[in-house]
């Protein structure tokens, strides 16, 4: 069994910006991993994203070419309640 792993690169930050206009958005990302000269979809058996936990473009892309997901979700309540009175948050 093999592993590669890829990091994420600077540029990957402007992707949103550069492709506002393409109303093919969504599909890029499938289109790069699933060129015929480099076929990447089909070379691995699974292929694991990680990607920001807001609703970006990425992960837009990413839920595009997914066969499946794994989401992980906390339970813990961040600061919902504030004294006003005393400024503070409890």
């Amino acid at each position: 069994m093999e592993l590669t792993l890829i990091s994420s690169n600077v540029n990957l930050s402007g992707l949103e910006v550069e492709t506002a206009n393409d109303s093919n958005r969504a599909f890029i990302l499938k289109e790069l991993l699933g060129e015929k000269n480099k076929n990447i979809l089909s070379k691995y058996e699974n292929i694991f994203i990680d990607c920001p936990p807001s609703l970006s473009l990425l992960t837009i892309m990413v839920a595009c070419i997914s066969a499946s997901t794994i989401s992980s979700v906390t339970s813990r309540v961040f600061c919902l309640r504030r004294d006003y009175t005393t400024n503070q948050n409890y």
